[in-house]
């Protein structure tokens, strides 16, 4: 049907809700994106999540899976533990460490421990 040359034909609306969690995940971060795919559903909107696997997840919980939740087409892709993967980063990379404690000792009011150059102090210790 065609209004003044307009179409009156309703458009579907689409979104993509991208979400590292998502039911059956049992993670409190999984509630929001499944509520706001059921709810935008109800709105006229196609929502389309994309998701991890469900394998990828630490604690599921299936009970928290809804038949609105269901109707909403979910894309999963395997990606592992992502967590794990950057402690393992963080382990590798020796000079980190050592990096996260100079900026706590630059951060701190007194500077305790650290060299009097560093401090601006350049008369009391010469710079090495």
């Amino acid at each position: 049907m065609e209004l003044a040359g307009i179409s009156t034909r309703r458009c579907v609306k689409n979104v993509l809700i991208i979400a590292a969690e998502y039911p059956p995940s049992a993670t409190v971060g999984a509630k929001r994106p499944a509520k706001l795919a059921a709810r935008i559903a109800e709105h006229g909107w196609s929502p389309c999540v994309l998701t991890m696997a469900e394998g990828d997840y630490e604690l599921t919980d299936t009970s928290s899976v809804t038949d609105a939740i269901r109707a909403v087409p979910t894309a999963r892709v395997p990606c592992g533990s992502i967590w794990i993967r950057s402690q393992r980063w963080r382990q590798s990379s020796p000079g980190l460490p050592r990096l996260a404690e100079y900026r706590m000792k630059v951060r701190s009011s007194d500077g305790a421990g650290l060299p009097p150059w560093a401090l601006g102090r350049p008369n009391e210790q010469e710079r090495p």
